[in-house]
């Protein structure tokens, strides 16, 4: 009767978290979708090519610390790797102070930064901090997040034909 009971509790806490995270999943996909169409809005520089799309869901922790409480933060990240020609200044002033607005009320500011792609033969390409540029800590976060990524999917074909000059261009709305 004991054994019962407790197998019944298991299964029943097994599937209220299934449920939970067939839930979460659905809740990730369509927030994730929503967020790409304001995304797939925004206008690029004529000299740069897309090399691949990234959407995920990420955490991250905060670079501030004014409640003292260190806790990952939520943020939906959506964006671009691409490549460009040309000077990083004009490409970083071309975004720069740019905004999308999401359901007619949100606005959402743009990140891009330029990445420093390594390629040796024989070895799969790698992403690293271009030391011109000064990046934020949330920048490093995405930065690793992306490469991470990649050396798991593998790399996109278009960065091993000889690009040399790539950025990330992203929105990261967090979470609700």
């Amino acid at each position: 009767m004991i054994k019962r009971i407790a197998i019944w509790c298991m299964g029943i806490v097994l599937g209220l978290f299934l449920i939970y995270s067939l839930y979460d999943g659905l809740v990730t996909a369509m927030a994730l979708n929503s967020y790409e169409e304001t995304f797939q809005r925004l206008e690029h520089p004529q000299d740069t090519t897309l090399i691949d799309a990234f959407k995920f869901k990420f955490s991250y922790y905060p670079a501030t610390y004014r409640d003292e409480a260190i806790q990952s933060q939520c943020a939906y990240l959506v964006g671009e790797v691409r490549s460009y020609a040309g000077d990083w200044d004009e490409l970083e002033a071309f975004y720069q102070g740019t905004t999308l607005t999401h359901d007619g009320t949100n606005e959402i500011h743009l990140g891009v930064f330029p990445i420093q792609l390594i390629s040796e033969s024989g070895v799969p390409p790698s992403f690293d901090l271009d030391s011109t540029f000064s990046y934020s800590p949330f920048d490093v976060d995405v930065l690793a997040r992306l490469e991470s990524r990649y050396y798991f999917w593998g790399f996109p074909k278009g960065l091993s034909e000889g690009v040399k000059d790539v950025y990330a261009v992203f929105i990261a709305p967090k979470c609700k």
